[in-house]
């Protein structure tokens, strides 16, 4: 939801409020999260918006809301488009991984924003009313109006009290950023590392290798062989995730949304949606719910929700949705966000692989993942010697390409198109500018990279901007140290996750 609103809350130029600028992956992921407290300017904390019943974790006997960790979720999906071209089973493990990673930013930023609370890091009442005072699209004429507040808090569907809890948050983190910037204050040494790094541009090629890439590089006879070999070890992995090979009940449904407004109240939403579900049927429904719905994401698709699992949505919905048989319309179905007239289209019941089914899947993951070794180590032994041929034949076999990044300076903390990669950023440092294959394989996210140096070239800076330097080393500094700190918070912490949301 931050993401979502962020770009409403810039305060007018040279006002009291400051927008938190989230540069650094670390801040991204620590203060990621969106929390709840309480609301100010008189209004009651529900009103204008969604209530956020349903939990998707506790943190310390604070809850983390189901409406929350799907806001979280939409906003990921939202920046990952390339999610909707990818084949069906993929798609489906690529959606856990963000609603994983979803949960997990929540979750710390809950953490770090309870650990500064307790620090004394505080943003006062005053604060925070004085920022959403200043926010331009809830003033007319320079000046705050409060029916401009309560009209954008029900057109973004949430309460008074969850986003002023945001703005306090974004507050507060900002505070302990800035505290952590200012003790990282950098040597003079360092800045003059810092100078001579930022001369280098270099440009490289790489190629990324995923898990599931790094099984194409294997033969079936390599995975046979391990299959046969190593049948403990497989029925043992087996037996230990069997998570991993459940599918839960999956359906694919559609919606008609019908909301209480200010002159359309529960009575009157109630009847309405009465009257289209006594109209729809399984050949009408995605018309009824382009012309009729009020949640304005679906109803352009007439109401498509696509595919979901049990707990994804949580609360009546849930239970309705997963009451129903395939080509059923549910009655209106009462929830906080309005009456739901929910059709299923597709049901699949939950379903086990058997050991032999999940055999050939398991070997070849314990291959990957070293236990045999086979392709991490052929990988790595190929790189090592610098045999770029071969490394063609083996990426080709993978369906993997190489993409080159543009030009980068060796100072920066990111890499185009690749993020945050200290790895890389060493190996390349190690490898030198005499180009060519670097000879390290580096491990990123949950596979490898490899890389090739195109061009290396110094460019020294004529107008270098020492203040904006400092800044810069303080700020990566910091960041190790945010990180540092955020571990430790959370190996005191006591996180409860609800299974269910990452199904």
């Amino acid at each position: 939801m931050f993401d979502k609103l962020q770009k409403y809350m810039k305060p007018k130029s040279g006002s009291q409020g400051k927008t938190f600028s989230w540069r650094n992956w670390v801040a991204y992921v620590i203060f990621g999260a969106i929390i709840l407290v309480f609301a100010l300017f008189g209004l009651d904390k529900n009103n204008g918006g969604q209530s956020t019943g349903g939990v998707a974790a506790v943190v310390n006997h604070e809850s983390i809301s189901l409406a929350e960790f799907r806001q979280r979720v939409e906003s990921k999906e939202q920046n990952m488009r390339m999610m909707d071209q990818l084949p069906e089973a993929q798609r489906k493990m690529f959606a856990q991984k963000v609603r994983k990673e979803a949960l997990d930013e929540l979750i710390l930023g809950e953490l770090v924003y309870q650990a500064a609370a307790d620090r004394g890091v505080i943003a006062a009442d005053g604060e925070v009313r004085e920022y959403i005072r200043q926010i331009p699209i809830l003033q007319e004429a320079g000046q705050f109006k409060g029916d401009r507040y309560r009209m954008f808090l029900q057109q973004m569907g949430i309460s008074a009290g969850d986003f002023e809890r945001q703005v306090r948050k974004q507050l507060v983190t900002q505070k302990l950023q800035e505290l952590f910037v200012g003790s990282a204050t950098p040597s003079r040494e360092e800045l003059r590392r810092n100078r001579l790094l930022a001369n280098q541009k270099v440009n490289i090629r790489y190629a990324e290798l995923k898990e599931s890439d790094m099984g194409k590089m294997l033969t079936e006879a390599d995975v046979k062989t391990f299959a046969d070999n190593k049948k403990a070890d497989i029925e043992k992995y087996y037996n230990d995730n069997k998570a991993e090979f459940t599918s839960g009940d999956v359906i694919k449904a559609r919606h008609i949304l019908i909301r209480e407004t200010d002159k359309r109240k529960d009575p009157e939403a109630k009847k309405m949606a009465e009257e289209i579900a006594q109209k729809a049927t399984p050949a009408n429904f995605a018309s009824l719910a382009a012309k009729s719905s009020d949640d304005d994401r679906s109803k352009t698709k007439g109401g498509d929700l696509g595919e979901f699992g049990r707990g994804s949505i949580g609360g009546a919905f849930d239970d309705a949705a997963f009451a129903l048989k395939a080509g059923e319309i549910s009655k209106p179905v009462k929830t906080d966000f309005g009456y739901h007239i929910i059709f299923v289209e597709k049901k699949s019941e939950a379903k086990t692989l058997t050991l032999a089914e999940a055999t050939p899947t398991i070997a070849r993951r314990l291959l990957v993942r070293g236990q045999g070794g086979e392709a991490a180590g052929s990988l790595k032994k190929t790189v090592e010697a610098g045999n770029k041929k071969e490394l063609d034949t083996e990426l080709a076999r993978a369906g993997v390409k190489w993409q080159d990044s543009g030009e980068f300076d060796l100072s920066t903390s990111n890499v185009p198109k690749i993020g945050e990669s200290p790895a890389l950023m060493s190996a390349l440092l190690k490898h030198g500018n005499k180009g060519g294959l670097v000879q390290q394989v580096v491990p990123y996210k949950e596979g490898f990279l490899v890389a090739e140096i195109l061009s290396w070239k110094e460019a020294p800076d004529k107008n270098p901007d020492v203040e904006g330097l400092e800044r810069m080393v303080a700020f990566r500094k910091s960041s190790d140290l945010i990180e540092t700190w955020s571990k430790a918070v959370e190996a005191d912490a006591t996180i409860q996750r609800n299974p269910r949301v990452l199904q």
